[in-house]
């Protein structure tokens, strides 16, 4: 709280790097188990990405689903798939249907919509998410091929 207060008082709060601060106070709580603390950093995070860069960007999308994940988490089921709907609809056009972020989310999705026994889209869904990440492994597998030689370079 007290880095969000400097950076707040400092910049504003219409600023991308205090949307920063509020996203990673959201990040702390959830990994607090405090989960509703966590939707409400996230809702005013999302409030300023909205304002400076619009619902059709990237970081909006990932403040989404952060959101969307601190309210499944606090068992609001009903609401984080409203969410999810929305930010992976987004996600397919803003990132592309093979995005390896948009598998994230639609296996969140999935677990969403477990929770809530609306199991019979479930498989189509997880074979989407596979579907992204099959696209993504060659990249994936070149990445970690690069960092593990570079473990071996005698600095």
């Amino acid at each position: 709280d007290e880095a969000a207060q400097i950076i707040r008082d400092n910049i504003g709060e219409d600023h991308l790097i205090y949307s920063r601060a509020l996203r990673n106070q959201g990040r702390v709580a959830a990994a607090l188990g405090e989960h509703e603390a966590a939707g409400r950093h996230y809702e005013r995070t999302l409030n300023i990405d909205r304002s400076i860069v619009g619902e059709a960007h990237p970081t909006y999308l990932i403040h989404q689903f952060g959101q969307a994940n601190a309210l499944a988490a606090a068992g609001n089921h009903a609401e984080a798939k409203r969410i999810y709907e929305e930010n992976i609809q987004n996600a397919e056009t803003v990132l592309g249907p093979n995005h390896i972020d948009l598998s994230a989310m639609l296996r969140e999705y999935a677990a969403c919509l477990n929770a809530l026994n609306e199991t019979a889209p479930v498989p189509q869904i997880i074979d989407r998410a596979q579907t992204s990440e099959n696209a993504y492994a060659p990249a994936i597998s070149f990445a970690r091929e690069s960092y593990i030689s570079l473990q071996n370079v005698p600095w």
